[in-house]
This record gives structure tokens, sequence and C-alpha cells, in this order.
């Protein structure tokens, strides 16, 4: 990078919104939730642009659009551009894939020039990958995109792949660090800069799938006053929230996996690290997390332990064809998917381990 190029970057602010979240999880298929994975394409920007720029990651305990609504709403003229993270979804869905891309795209409104810039920057860098096009559309029903508007401020809302299109999907997971790459270069060049960015190593709420399935389910408190919850296992991931709580008024969490001494809990905020927490007492060993496959065609996957609950997807599997899905928890003849995508009956269903 060169000394203006430096100079430049030190001054360019982004702001990177993980879209849905606060117990909305989005679009979902049996690939996930999207607010899984927006927080974990978040992650991996945030991760490249920030020796390139002052990166901002907003609260990723928090969903933008409900806290918008609740009139807290982001200050955008204090960046130079913000990005907000999305996965699309569409009427004609084809979760296993059909041979062909549905593809990223995205919006921005009509007379956002400075977003507009960025959006076309991505969508070329993207392109050089090989996946497939949707489009940038103008939009002027979103409320985030409206009020960074009226603000005057750069905004693009980037729909990164179709979470039930399996040819998105296969390929978003296989190269999300390359795509995550492309981005972060299409932010850069947008905004006028230079600086070449580099590929992320994985990171994420998604590297859970690596992790280590200890003997967990077990209640915490924290042993300070303030706990920060990262994105990962480990003190190099973000920041995504924080748990502050003063003595005598600490809430129990619950911790249902384990990694190299952290927790990452139930919630889906995050990972805390468990030297600074204590569990509580009397609490039973824990659950063991094991695998099961489907005994039907068509099993749905509902947002809590009940039929009562709404559908949250359905995993759609032929004989020969099974996949093993993790349970990490049970409760009245229902286990819940270490996915996050929500809970399965238990009765069409066979464990494997």
């Amino acid at each position: 990078m060169k000394r203006g190029d430096i100079m430049a970057a030190s001054k360019k602010k982004v702001l990177i919104i993980a879209g849905h979240g606060e117990g909305d999880p989005g679009a979902c298929s049996v690939w996930g939730q999207e607010a899984d994975y927006t927080r974990e394409l978040a992650c991996l920007l945030h991760s490249v642009l920030k020796s390139k720029v002052k990166a901002t990651m907003y609260d990723q305990t928090k969903n933008c659009y409900e806290q918008s609504r609740k009139g807290n709403v982001p200050d955008y003229t204090s960046y130079d551009a913000t990005l907000e993270v999305h996965f699309n979804a569409k009427a004609k869905k084809d979760p296993q894939g059909d041979g062909k891309f549905t593809g990223i795209g995205g919006y921005v409104h009509p007379s956002n020039a400075a977003g507009r810039k960025i959006a076309q920057a991505i969508m070329a860098e993207v392109a050089m990958l090989g996946v497939g096009q949707w489009g940038v559309f103008d939009s002027v029903g979103l409320l985030n995109l409206n009020n960074a508007q009226r603000q005057g401020a750069a905004y693009f809302l980037l729909e990164t792949a179709f979470i039930d299109d399996g040819d998105d999907m296969a390929w978003y997971t296989k190269n999300k660090a390359e795509a995550a790459r492309a981005i972060a270069q299409g932010i850069l060049k947008g905004l006028g800069l230079n600086s070449r960015a580099d590929k992320p190593k994985a990171t994420g709420l998604l590297e859970n799938n690596a992790a280590t399935e200890t003997g967990t389910g077990y209640k915490i408190t924290a042993a300070c006053d303030v706990l920060n919850i990262r994105a990962g296992a480990g003190a190099g991931h973000p920041v995504v929230g924080t748990i502050r709580e003063k003595e005598g008024q600490k809430k129990q969490y619950t911790i249902v996996e384990e990694k190299n001494g952290w927790g990452r809990l139930k919630s889906g905020a995050g990972w805390v690290k468990l030297s600074k927490v204590k569990r509580v007492d009397g609490e039973p060993g824990g659950f063991w997390p094991y695998t099961i496959t489907t005994t039907c065609d068509v099993l749905n996957i509902r947002i809590g332990p009940g039929v009562a609950n709404p559908l949250s997807g359905a995993i759609r599997e032929k004989e020969g064809q099974k996949r093993q899905y993790t349970i990490v928890e049970e409760k009245n003849g229902w286990g819940r998917l270490k996915s996050g995508l929500g809970w399965v009956s238990l009765h069409y269903t066979q464990r494997v381990s």
C-alpha cells in the first residue's frame, strides 16, 4: 500500500451490519439459518477490512431492523459506507441444487450514487469467482436502506446467495473466505482505495461444525462484571456482544459446546471464555451431543420443541442420500439441531452415534 493510500484508508470508516438475529432467524433452509450466515460473513469481512479501513461491526446480538423500528437508528453519517449482509430466499426453492446458480445481488436506493458505486464494485469482484449474478436492484421499501438515504449516507444491502438454492450454498460454503475477500475488495474499490484485500482465515459462528463435541449442556454465571462474547472460540475472533452484570444481579446462561477453553452460548450470541465464568452448583453432568439421520423423506424443523411452534425449515432427503445431523439438546421427544436451525421430532430420526 502506498503512503497516500494508507493515509486515505486511515480516514475511511465502514459499518458492517449482519442481518436478522435477536430471535429472528431470517430465511431458513436445510442449509441453516440466514442470521447465522450473515454473522459469519460479517466476521470474515471485518477480519479483512480492519487492517485497511476503520471497520465497525454492528452489535451482533442485535437485529438492526428491529432496533431501528424502536427508534435506535444507527448514525450512518459516521461512516463512509455501510454494508448490510443478507442471504436471500426465493419462491421456487431447490435446496439440493439444479445445476444453476440464482446468484449474488442486492438492493440500493435509486438516489444513492455512493452506495451504487460500492455495489457495482462488489459485483464485479465476485463475478471473477465464477458464481452467478442475480443483480443489483433499486428499492425504496427497506427500512435501513431508507434511513441511510435520509441521512445522505452510502449504503448497500448485499444478498450474498440464496439460502434455499443448493448450487448457491454449495459454492458459498466451499468458497466463503474467497467470497469475503472479493466483497471486501469491492468495498475498498468502491471507496476509491487501491488497497489489496487479503483472503481471511475461515472463522465465525458456523465454524462450530469443526468444534469438539463434549458433554456440555450446563448453566453458568459470569465471574466478572463485563464478559465479552466473541464470534468464535478464541480471543482472535471479533467481539459481537457483552454480558454486563454486577454482583448480586447475575443471570444464568447455558453452555452447549466447549472448544479450547471457550463455551458456546445456547442463545446463539457467540462464545465466552470459560475461565471467566462459574458453573452453577447442582447442575447435572450435562448432555452429550449425538448424530442422527432422518427416517422420512421430509422432516419439518420448528423453532421450538413441539408441533405448536412455527416451521423454520425442512430436511428433504431420499433414501440413500441421507446426511447426518447433530442433536445438542432434547426436550419432550424433540431434538435441537447443532446448526441452530431449530428442533426436529426425534420420532422421525434414528441415532447414528
